[in-house]
């Protein structure tokens, strides 16, 4: 049975002095950074496996070609196994994979270093014209993203819905 982690700004950090609305709006910004991070986060980790599959099939028949060449004299088999493992090097590159794994960790870093700088406006507390240069950083930095990486997955989300789940702040006392 796997459990659910709860996510919010409140159980990482102590506030600092701020409104509650613009806690509010930090709290949901930082749930979805969360999200975009682990998605991305599983990106990478998904085409570092795809790229060292490829790459290490690729070697592993060129490996048995070269023991094969030595051990038989039919040069046709040599020539067959060095074709497939050209042609299993050739689709790993045709794929991009490197590339890929390189804009997906570009992707997770950025959103965690964009999470730990939400955690530091909460503790230390950020004024109005802070969080509108945060925004507008965040939508240059997310259009970046967008354009450079490649979409995630549709089970991504769902993978993280089922190990993650968002509670909001609720306030007792409503002028906090």
């Amino acid at each position: 049975m796997s459990v659910k982690v709860s996510l919010s700004v409140s159980d990482a950090c102590v506030f600092g002095n701020m409104t509650a609305e613009l806690l509010f709006k930090l709290d949901g910004l930082y749930a979805s950074y969360h999200k975009q991070w682990w998605c991305r986060r599983q990106m990478f980790y998904h085409f570092k496996r795809c790229n060292a599959l490829c790459n290490g099939l690729a070697l592993l028949v060129m490996a048995i070609s070269i023991v094969v060449g030595a051990v038989w004299e039919q040069s046709f088999a040599v020539v067959r196994l060095t074709a497939l493992a050209t042609f299993i090097k050739g689709w790993s590159d045709f794929k991009k994979y490197s590339f890929k794994m390189d804009m997906c960790c570009f992707a997770y870093t950025t959103y965690e270093k964009t999470l730990i700088e939400i955690k530091g406006f909460v503790r230390s507390g950020v004024d109005d014209f802070q969080f509108n240069n945060f925004l507008v950083k965040m939508q240059t930095l997310d259009k970046t993203i967008t354009d450079f990486t490649p979409t995630t997955s549709y089970t991504c989300p769902q993978m993280y819905h089922t190990k993650f789940y968002y509670k909001a702040i609720k306030f007792a006392d409503p002028t906090v």
